[in-house]
């Protein structure tokens, strides 16, 4: 049974399909309520339907419009994405701190033994770079007949020109690495001359096929590593120079001290003989003689512990101090010095340098003072705070992790006195006064 829709137009009743001749049948059926659908749009809209039909076209144009409009959009989208991932992997960072949170320590390219050395071998190479491209071996140029104005001569003298342009160009950034090179940015300067030799390679290619030659990169490459190894090793035999300096400085004081400290000694030994040689003349009081010859006595035993300490180089004391305010409770400094009186150099560390005074832990005399020092650093060396420069004493251990030291290697006992707690007066005394003006 048929339903009518409001009009007299029915829809077409179905088929029936025979075997062969079914595509036919149903396409016959298609075009029947095609006819149908356009028949019953006139009755339903008769003064509209022109005007639907217009606008439905419009809206499948706008459509096919807007399609075309995201295709181009998405072709462009792609190769924007792709340009940029190109210009990123040509990008080389060469921030110092985004290069220094990554490196270790300094590794040399070349073995030498002084930066004098290092020094020889640039100029050395400077020497080939300039003669390599005196020979026209920096430059390779496979162009051809290339001609201008069909002159063959005046094609040869353009690619020349264009050579000699590019060469420049990447010489230009090559002495540019050079000149603003760091040893830690070596890996990141050779990153971006690669890079700079790939880039003018490839605007020489077309048409006249020119590009720098590898033998040549190799050249100012090895250039960046040598000036990298002189710049390290000049920088560590500065630091070499500035902690010798400091050392002879501190045995000249301690010299300074025995030789002062010997010479009144020598004078209170002379008074004392004298002392001792008129009590005997005059046969005076045998208690204070014997007195007297007592005080002779250690005044001689000093000074064989001052002739000792002057002719043994070794000897010395080894103190563990802190500085709370400064660096922490769990940093310590561990050195030695040859000082008859060791605070004097505890003093010295604790002058306008630091905010607040050092604190001391232990002092250790020994015979071998360079050796026990060398043992407690080696004992702490996963503890350094500075592991580029081992002559910076600073470990993060706390005052109690280098007594449990002292206590297994048997020194304990020859501390005199060891202080756990730092007492950090004037750091107390700081804070306190900033808490009470809160």
């Amino acid at each position: 049974m048929t339903q009518t829709i409001g009009t007299s137009i029915t829809p077409p009743a179905s088929r029936k399909h025979g075997f062969l001749s079914a595509r036919a049948s149903m396409r016959a059926e298609i075009d029947e309520l095609r006819q149908f659908i356009n028949h019953l749009l006139e009755e339903v809209v008769p003064d509209g339907y022109e005007q639907l039909m217009r606008e439905m076209a419009a809206m499948e144009s706008a459509r096919d419009d807007a399609a075309g409009e995201r295709r181009a959009v998405e072709a462009e989208l792609a190769e924007l994405l792709e340009e940029k991932t190109r210009l990123k992997q040509g990008i080389v960072d060469l921030h110092d701190e985004a290069i220094l949170q990554e490196v270790g320590v300094y590794e040399y390219r070349h073995a030498m033994e002084n930066a004098d050395e290092y020094k020889e071998a640039l100029s050395e190479l400077r020497r080939e770079v300039k003669a390599c491209v005196k020979d026209d071996r920096a430059v390779r140029s496979d162009s051809g007949g290339w001609t201008v104005n069909g002159s063959e001569r005046e094609g040869q003298k353009m690619v020349r020109n264009m050579s000699k342009l590019l060469l420049r160009a990447y010489n230009n950034e090559a002495d540019v690495l050079v000149d603003k090179l760091r040893p830690f940015r070596l890996d990141a300067a050779i990153e971006r001359l690669t890079k700079s030799q790939a880039a003018i390679n490839r605007l020489g290619a077309q048409p006249m096929a020119i590009s720098i030659t590898d033998h040549y990169h190799d050249l100012r490459v090895e250039e960046l590593e040598l000036a990298a190894d002189w710049l390290a090793k000049k920088e560590e035999e500065k630091e070499e120079a500035k902690a010798e300096r400091s050392r002879l400085r501190e045995e000249a004081k301690a010299r300074k001290e025995i030789e002062a400290e010997r010479a009144r000694l020598a004078k209170e030994q002379a008074h004392y003989l004298a002392v001792v040689e008129k009590l005997r003349a005059d046969h005076g009081s045998e208690q204070q003689t014997i007195e007297m010859e007592a005080k002779l006595a250690e005044i001689e035993d000093a000074l064989v512990t001052v002739e000792q300490r002057s002719a043994n180089t070794r000897a010395g004391h080894v103190y563990v101090i802190s500085n709370v305010g400064s660096f922490g409770d769990q940093i310590v400094k561990i050195g030695l010095t040859r000082r008859l009186d060791p605070m004097d150099r505890i003093r010295e560390l604790g002058d306008a340098s630091v905010p607040f005074p050092y604190d001391l832990h232990a002092l250790v005399f020994s015979d071998d003072a360079v050796a026990l020092e060398q043992s407690l650093h080696d004992q702490f060396a996963e503890q350094r705070v500075n592991l580029a420069n081992l002559r910076r004493e600073f470990f993060y251990v706390n005052p109690a992790e280098v007594k449990r030291a002292l206590i297994d290697s048997g020194l304990l006992a020859v501390v005199t006195e060891f202080v756990e707690e730092p007492e950090a007066e004037q750091w107390h005394v700081s804070e306190n006064t900033r808490r009470a003006r809160t």
